[in-house]
């Protein structure tokens, strides 16, 4: 039982201990680039958001494309098995 609690202990303190180096490293990014180039920085930041919002309205939007398409080529394959037969040789 001991172990086990110090497992988990260790793996909380690890994951602590990145997640605030990857803060720490996203800020001072984020610093440096303001410093070199703010209008840069607006640029960067402003393509990673429309980025995140387009990748999540995506699918919402071309699900109805999707359905279309499969009625298509559902009602196109019923045509081509009514007009142009299989037959066997």
């Amino acid at each position: 039982m001991t172990n086990d609690v110090e497992n988990i202990s260790n793996t909380v303190s690890q994951s602590i201990a990145l997640l605030f180096q990857g803060v720490l490293t996203l800020v001072g990014c984020l610093v440096f680039m303001l410093y070199y180039s703010p209008m840069l920085t607006l640029v960067s930041l402003t393509s990673v958001v429309l980025t995140l919002v387009v990748t999540k309205n995506l699918p919402k939007f071309m699900r109805k494309y999707f359905r279309y398409s499969r009625r298509f080529r559902q009602t196109e394959r019923t045509y081509r098995k009514k007009w142009y037969p299989v037959t066997e040789r």
